[in-house]
């Protein structure tokens, strides 16, 4: 994600950082599209450092594409919009924030729309065209 890697079915847009919550230290790391990272805890001053190395161009946003909101079950009308989308831990740090729950949201609910629309199931809806339902209504795509 903090890569900036491209996704053809990309329905949502962030550049939040990641948040990294420790299981056995206090404090938070926050890691940044440019590659820093920020260690932070109360009473100590700030930790900076990198989390990878220097890069010639860095990303500017990340992407969050529609199959992390397709769950892996048998049913195939299911979309889990919101916190709840499929994403390992430290993207989920970062894209739990509200303007990238408000854009999964969007994308489900036209989804749901397009899959009635079309009489196909919500796994299976064509996210060219959810694409550009969602640019034609606002949505930014990029």
């Amino acid at each position: 994600m903090l890569y900036g890697k491209q996704f053809d079915d990309a329905i949502a847009y962030g550049s939040y950082r990641v948040d990294v919550h420790h299981d056995d230290k206090p404090g938070l790391t926050f890691r940044y599209l440019d590659g820093t990272e920020h260690y932070v805890r109360p009473g100590h001053p700030h930790e900076v450092g990198r989390w990878r190395s220097e890069q010639a161009v860095d990303p500017t946003y990340y992407q969050i594409p529609y199959r992390s909101l397709i769950p892996q079950t048998k049913y195939n009308n299911l979309l889990a919009a919101g916190r709840f989308i499929d994403a390992d831990e430290q993207a989920h740090g970062a894209i739990r924030v509200m303007v990238n729950m408000n854009q999964t949201g969007e994308a489900a609910g036209t989804a749901a729309w397009l899959s009635l629309k079309n009489n196909t199931s919500a796994a299976h809806v064509n996210t060219k065209e959810l694409r550009g339902v969602m640019a034609e209504n606002g949505s930014i795509m990029l």
